[in-house]
């Protein structure tokens, strides 16, 4: 609590100047031959310029594989509201290769007729949330960036994947942990892809990855959201469905396997963690990246931990 105290204090002694520190791309390297292109989001903070998401992006499929942070009690400060900023990274390595997130993901004819135009797009789904990153706004216009956005089914997005979002942030009062949300490497062929033929992933997925308080155990928790669209027809039985298993605790091991060939990229992103998002911080408490990477199982104790903390989740009235 004094951590975050003086954070707080922090926040209201800079106000002007924190907007008047940089902001933007860390590196935009070289698109890899296997079409991945990785880099990382800075932002102004109260602590200073802190790098602040790291990317891994599939140029190919124009969406984003791993958005990866660190959370800790910086993130629980909420000192500005969000505000829409959709738009493309600049860089060169990624001219025409970002799907255009400024406009809405518009659903097909076909989609449009599955949920009888109860929606008209897809929503442009955050993969790191606005929500933790409201400490400055520079960190929040960060989010909007087209690479850590993705087409999602739109009750899922503001309801059962919201509640995974914030018990994520909300356990972070307990403890830090490193957190990454990423896509499904298949392809949504139920529904397709967009009025404007964007990919629309299968799922989104989500870890946390954090040193269990009692034990000092290393924990690895996964939740795993279906991405198709919820059809008119049975539409209640079906959003209790999605929100049971999208708000199911689950081991990385489940993510790995949907992960198929790319699941490399996890390890990757864990590894990157640790080496880039922790400057600036002066978190401790965090596991490190090597027993991230290794934890591939969750317990039964983890388990019923988590499944009690998802309960205390107050839902939308809208949900």
């Amino acid at each position: 609590m004094a951590r975050l105290a003086f954070i707080l204090f922090v926040v209201g002694s800079l106000g002007s100047q924190i907007s008047g520190q940089s902001t933007g791309l860390d590196t935009c390297g070289l698109t890899q031959p296997d079409g991945i292109n990785t880099f990382t989001l800075r932002t102004a903070s109260p602590l200073g310029n802190i790098p602040l998401i790291h990317i891994q992006y599939d140029v190919n499929r124009k969406l984003p594989i791993t958005s990866t942070v660190m959370y800790d009690n910086l993130n629980l400060v909420q000192n500005v509201e969000r505000v829409d900023n959709f738009r493309n990274v600049e860089c060169g390595q990624l001219t025409n290769k970002q799907q255009n997130c400024a406009n809405t993901m518009r659903l097909s004819l076909p989609q449009k007729s599955k949920v009888n135009s109860e929606y008209n797009s897809w929503d442009r789904g955050h993969l790191t949330p606005v929500n933790p990153m409201r400490f400055s706004a520079e960190a929040v216009n960060a989010t909007y960036y087209c690479p850590n956005i993705a087409p999602q089914e739109p009750w899922t997005n503001r309801c059962p994947w919201y509640a995974v979002e914030e018990r994520t942030l909300s356990r972070t009062k307990s403890f830090p942990s490193y957190v990454m949300t990423g896509t499904c490497a298949s392809d949504n062929v139920v529904d397709g892809n967009t009025y404007y033929n964007l990919t629309v992933p299968d799922c989104f997925w989500k870890m946390a990855c954090y040193l269990d308080p009692t034990t000092k155990e290393t924990n690895v928790v996964a939740f795993i959201s279906e991405n198709h669209l919820i059809q008119s027809t049975g539409k209640a039985a079906s959003r209790v469905e999605r929100t049971a298993s999208t708000t199911t605790p689950r081991a990385q091991l489940d993510v790995l396997n949907l992960m198929g060939a790319r699941s490399s990229y996890v390890e990757t992103a864990w590894l990157e963690a640790e080496r880039i998002l922790t400057e600036g911080r002066g978190t401790t408490g965090l596991p490190s990246a090597a027993t991230c990477v290794s934890t591939k199982d969750i317990s039964v104790a983890t388990v019923t931990d988590w499944t009690a903390f998802m309960k205390l989740h107050r839902p939308p009235f809208d949900c």
